[in-house]
């Protein structure tokens, strides 16, 4: 087996798994420690950036440094210390393979959920941990200005009002989804803003196109691709992150946290159909030529 490191810094070098082969075939296996956990333990023994800086958009920016930049397998294919893909740019050849594109979105919400998670029993501790992540970990320069669109839409689906105003069919399969919801609600919320603030943006033109064979010893998207990718992505967690606390009382809602995600859950929206509710990874086969 062999490691495939990620250099975040001088003193950061990440586990990003371990490459094995079985003929011609090779297979990259997630490591033991996640990604989200080696810079976990890496950021809590740095300085602590002033806490009176804290603002909105440094949650954005942090948490999408730490949960999806740098804390998933895309921390791989946008390694700076690569040569560009020729192909990259390109609308019709395919940056992303599907089983990397699997493994970045099973990533990306393991990790919102470990953050939301932390946000809820621990929110002071959440806000320290962002503010070390975007002052540690390296970002595109980014002018981001908190996007409403996906807590607008939480905040309706959780609201008195979404309830009060269903019809016998809607209460009906929120009833249903109850059961599921008080089980895993952070991951339920999780797949849900990965869907809306990662997989439905500009990642999909990396992943869209025609697949050719996927070179691990090249950066796959440009800097303006990456550079709209986390704007992208760090716009729509500033809103959500700061705005949204569906465990707070409702008055007027008959449900209580976490019961009031049902509407979330299936949501023909935010709802990623079949999508985890456990898993944190997976093995990603890149073929014959995925070397």
């Amino acid at each position: 087996m062999e490691i495939l490191p990620v250099q975040v810094s001088a003193s950061l070098s990440l586990d990003a798994g371990s490459l094995g082969s079985e003929g011609e075939a090779r297979s990259l296996w997630p490591p033991s420690l996640t990604m989200y956990d080696q810079l976990a333990d890496w950021l809590s023994r740095q300085t602590p950036p002033n806490p009176t800086n804290f603002s909105t958009a440094i949650m954005g920016i942090g948490a999408t440094a730490l949960c999806l930049r740098w804390g998933t397998y895309l921390a791989v294919l946008l390694d700076e210390s690569k040569p560009l893909d020729p192909g990259a740019g390109s609308a019709e050849r395919s940056m992303i393979s599907d089983h990397e594109m699997k493994r970045i979105n099973l990533e990306f919400s393991a990790n919102l959920a470990r953050l939301i998670g932390m946000l809820h029993e621990d929110e002071r501790g959440c806000y320290r941990l962002l503010h070390l992540s975007y002052r540690y970990l390296p970002m595109p320069q980014l002018r981001v200005r908190p996007c409403a669109e996906l807590l607008d839409l939480l905040l309706g689906l959780t609201s008195p009002e979404f309830w009060n105003t269903a019809g016998a069919d809607l209460r009906s399969r929120m009833d249903r989804a109850r059961a599921i919801v008080v089980q895993h609600p952070y991951r339920i919320l999780a797949n849900s803003m990965t869907v809306a603030a990662y997989r439905n943006g500009p990642v999909e033109e990396l992943h869209a196109g025609r697949a050719s064979g996927y070179a691990m010893n090249r950066r796959r998207a440009t800097d303006q691709q990456s550079r709209e990718l986390m704007r992208f992505t760090s716009e729509r967690l500033a809103a959500v992150l700061s705005g949204f606390r569906p465990w707070k009382r409702h008055s007027g809602h008959p449900w209580s946290w976490p019961e009031n995600l049902a509407g979330i859950y299936i949501s023909p929206y935010l709802s990623p159909g079949n999508w985890s509710l456990c898993e944190l990874s997976c093995p990603i086969h890149l073929g014959a030529h995925g070397c």
